[in-house]
């Protein structure tokens, strides 16, 4: 797969998948792309699922505003795609994807579980042997 837009209408899918569970607000992000012009752009969209791709949000813009307007509760894996179409009147020179980052917020979920605090796995909870555990 290319990360290079050829002609006006070419669609580039980047997948993103930070390794992160709990409460996530994205708040903003930056891109570098080459060979964007006044005349030779691109149209940014995203969308994202956070339970392992079984359902999907809509594509939205890919603006602060639109990354900002909901917290995701993420239990499994956060994975985002972001949909870059070459836009503009200029049919001439190539635009190449360097790279996107994201910036936001993450919070961990806690673990409630009192009928699990409250039995023999009680004193390990919380400990690098749990971790452990969990890792297997």
């Amino acid at each position: 797969m290319s990360n290079i837009l050829q002609n006006i209408g070419d669609q580039l899918l980047v997948r993103v998948q930070p390794q992160l569970k709990g409460r996530v607000t994205l708040t903003g992000f930056t891109d570098s792309l080459s060979g964007i012009t006044a005349t030779r752009n691109v149209k940014r969209e995203y969308q994202y699922t956070t339970d392992d791709g079984i359902f999907w949000s809509e594509y939205k813009d890919l603006t602060p505003d639109n990354l900002s307007s909901e917290v995701l509760n993420v239990d499994n894996s956060l994975i985002i795609i972001v949909r870059y179409t070459r836009i503009g009147s200029d049919a001439s020179g190539a635009i190449m994807f360097n790279n996107i980052n994201f910036t936001g917020s993450w919070q961990s979920n806690e673990m409630v579980a009192p009928t699990l605090s409250n039995s023999i796995f009680g004193r390990i909870i919380g400990t690098t042997e749990y971790t452990k555990l969990l890792s297997n």
